[in-house]
């Protein structure tokens, strides 16, 4: 039976022998079969069956979903939606196109399809070779990195943290030099701080670290050592509030922290990162300056998940450079949340949108 019957494009060229997708050849024909929509006669003017191309797409199914005996996914229904909208009811068939998106826009430019549906990104250069509809939906680009876990020996210790070596080796040594002032200027008046060597020194070093609960309960009598513990009880304040403060916001954020922060950063660490296969984000990570031995594709969020959790060092990559509506579909997935964050936006798209020839057999530009 001729491949036309079963929705399966003739036209593969070189690209169907690529090693990449000649193993999934049996595959799409197979998905390719029954896959047709038929929503009544045409008006004269559209007297031919509209063959609208699919890419196909094993990952992220709530955006596209091809199966053997159907096409699903809110691509399709908000095109659906857009059908109803017509004056006119049209023909149609889904036709799965199992190569890159740019492919997929030449194909429709060059009159292989009449449209294309699917999670199309609209770019400059896309535009140049077929209409888009108006965007459904808004897109842009970011990074999806792993949440960074400090280990259970860091966490004991992070009480340290807030201060650096210098500033608690500092603060020790005021302690008991404030503790010597105080005993140096109260000794020949004050009972309290008389007596043997070891009383002496006791009382001075307690009294000195009882400042920090503002506890100390020794009768001072000397206002030369009043103004003394004046002082540094202001001093004990402002350090013990900053501390506070710095051990709150370590804390906070431990959970927080992402493990990378900067796609330069990563470029210049000569760290990998992945990419949605078949995306634009290829070409536009090349222009970063990323070397192509260096950019990962993968398909699926488990892929996603699993370069990761690697690292750059262990056969996976840094972070994943993606469209924000698939990287937020990956964080809507509760046992990836916790574990992965995604950063702010580092390029803007205008979102995604349908595929039409530049003089469209369609009119969804106006519905969509």
């Amino acid at each position: 039976m001729a491949p036309e019957a079963y929705g399966f494009d003739p036209i593969g060229g070189d690209s169907w022998m690529s090693a990449k997708t000649t193993a999934h050849d049996d595959e799409t024909k197979g998905i390719n079969a029954g896959v047709r929509r038929n929503l009544g006669a045409l008006p004269r003017v559209y007297e031919k069956k509209l063959k609208i191309a699919v890419p196909w797409k094993p990952g992220f199914k709530a955006f596209l979903n091809v199966t053997d005996h159907s096409v699903t996914g809110y691509c399709i229904d908000v095109f659906e939606v857009a059908l109803k909208k017509l004056p006119h009811h049209l023909k149609y068939e889904f036709v799965v196109f199992n190569c890159s998106y740019d492919q997929l826009v030449q194909r429709v430019s060059l009159g292989n399809y009449d449209a294309a549906v699917g999670d199309v990104t609209i770019t400059a250069e896309r535009t140049s070779h077929a209409d888009f509809t108006m965007p459904y939906t808004e897109s842009g680009v970011s990074m999806l990195v792993l949440t960074e876990n400090d280990s259970k020996s860091t966490i004991q210790w992070v009480f340290l943290k807030p201060l650096t070596m210098e500033l608690w080796f500092a603060t020790v040594i005021f302690f008991l030099f404030t503790g010597i002032v105080i005993w140096m200027i109260e000794h020949p008046r004050n009972l309290e701080y008389q007596g043997s060597s070891s009383r002496q020194f006791s009382t001075a070093l307690y009294f000195s670290f009882s400042t920090l609960t503002f506890s100390h309960g020794h009768i001072i009598k000397s206002p030369l050592s009043k103004i003394v513990v004046v002082i540094w009880c202001f001093v004990v304040l402002v350090l013990v509030q900053s501390y506070t403060a710095s051990l709150s916001s370590i804390l906070t954020a431990k959970k927080l922290r992402p493990s990378e922060t900067d796609l330069d950063q990563i470029l210049f660490d000569g760290g990998y990162v992945g990419y949605q296969q078949g995306s634009f984000v290829e070409s536009l990570l090349i222009k970063q300056g990323f070397s192509v031995r260096r950019l990962m594709p993968y398909r699926t969020k488990q892929e996603y998940a699993e370069a990761l959790r690697k690292g750059s060092k262990n056969g996976g990559v840094s972070a994943i450079v993606d469209e924000i509506p698939y990287l937020t579909s990956f964080l809507s997935d509760t046992s990836y949340e916790k574990e992965f964050q995604m950063l702010s936006r580092i390029y803007k798209t205008p979102g995604l949108g349908f595929v039409l020839q530049f003089k469209g057999h369609l009119e969804l530009n106006r519905v969509a």
